[in-house]
């Protein structure tokens, strides 16, 4: 199959597009015009490269030549702005507005978890739980996550493309293996956010994986969303106690129950609604909402594992010792 892959050059899509070669896909790979590709683990292999920025680029169309499957991975951490015209929003439209003009009509996405209602929940997160009914209280990544799969549907439903959604969970792996979800560090000191509560993780090469296996499966997947996570016993405990020792990121320790830092985020609010109104001027750790998103205790499920009988390739023993060995290659 021709595959092209957006953000080929990040962390995740160096993994999905060295992924696709093995099972014996031929890839063309997306990356900024700029991007430096060197010293990318696919970038000795017979991949394709077609530099464009989806946000400048005025004719993608080319990009698509030859193309049977997109598999979306680009997409910004960071947003500045209102969400909907984000890089990640804007540059997903862009996308298949070209791809609308092509013969492509497959498309594989990567989402996130972010886009989950925490406060619905109920602890445990499924393919079926409630997407966040409150964007507004949310960030605007996760914002722009819902919009881009909204984007999504709206371009598949019009056009009649086969279509699958991926959400994974926590991401790591070198060469960033410090998560957003373990706690909030403050100086010296981390604040580790309930310290027993294990983590919805995926290594990005078990990551990759689960993305090889949904397009090599593409009847069973079409149409279907997909949580990813590994299901590996982790808790933030650990985590944080691992980036600690393998890392330059050295801290003091300091649990705290989840309910506890979500009472306080509740108390900020309200201090803040009563000086401030509706502006908000707290810290992301301070707004409840985004704080259940980023901390909240949960159980994880996939419909990976069920339907299309997928297994992380690699243990956690595996992916700690690619993650934070010596080499921290993974």
């Amino acid at each position: 199959m021709n595959i092209l892959v957006t953000g080929a050059n990040g962390m995740l899509g160096q993994a999905v597009v060295s992924e696709l070669l093995r099972r014996g896909h031929t890839v063309r790979a997306m990356v900024r015009p700029r991007a430096s590709i060197e010293d990318l683990s696919w970038a000795a292999d017979k991949v394709d490269v077609f530099r464009a920025d989806l946000l400048e680029t005025e004719d993608l169309r080319p990009a698509f030549e030859g193309i049977d499957l997109l598999v979306h991975l680009a997409a910004s951490l960071t947003v500045s702005g209102p969400p909907e015209s984000s890089a990640t929003v804007v540059g997903t439209q862009n996308l298949l507005n070209a791809m609308a003009q092509s013969d492509t009509r497959d498309v594989v996405l990567a989402s996130s978890y972010s886009v989950y209602d925490w406060e619905k929940s109920g602890g445990t997160i499924t393919e079926e739980s409630a997407v966040e009914t409150l964007p507004c209280d949310r960030d605007g990544y996760a914002i722009s996550k819902i919009l881009q799969e909204n984007h999504l549907r709206a371009a598949c439903e019009q056009h009649q493309w086969r279509s699958t959604i991926l959400r994974p969970g926590f991401i790591w792996g070198a060469p960033n293996p410090v998560l957003a979800g373990i706690g909030q560090k403050a100086g010296p000191v981390m604040l580790v956010i309930a310290p027993s509560a294990v983590l919805p993780l995926t290594h990005r090469l078990n990551c990759a994986h689960a993305f090889g296996e949904t397009i090599d499966n593409r009847d069973a997947s079409d149409g279907r969303v997909f949580n990813v996570v590994d299901g590996h016993k982790i808790s933030s405990w650990r985590y944080a106690g691992l980036v600690n020792k393998h890392t330059p990121a050295s801290f003091i320790r300091i649990p705290l129950p989840y309910w506890a830092g979500l009472q306080v985020a509740r108390l900020a609010k309200f201090a803040s609604g009563l000086v401030f109104g509706s502006r908000n001027v707290l810290p992301s750790i301070l707004v409840p909402r985004r704080y259940m998103a980023r901390f909240r205790p949960i159980k994880t499920t996939t419909r990976l594992k069920s339907e299309l009988g997928w297994k992380p390739p690699h243990s956690l023993e595996t992916c700690i010792s690619l993650s934070f060995g010596q080499n921290g290659h993974g």
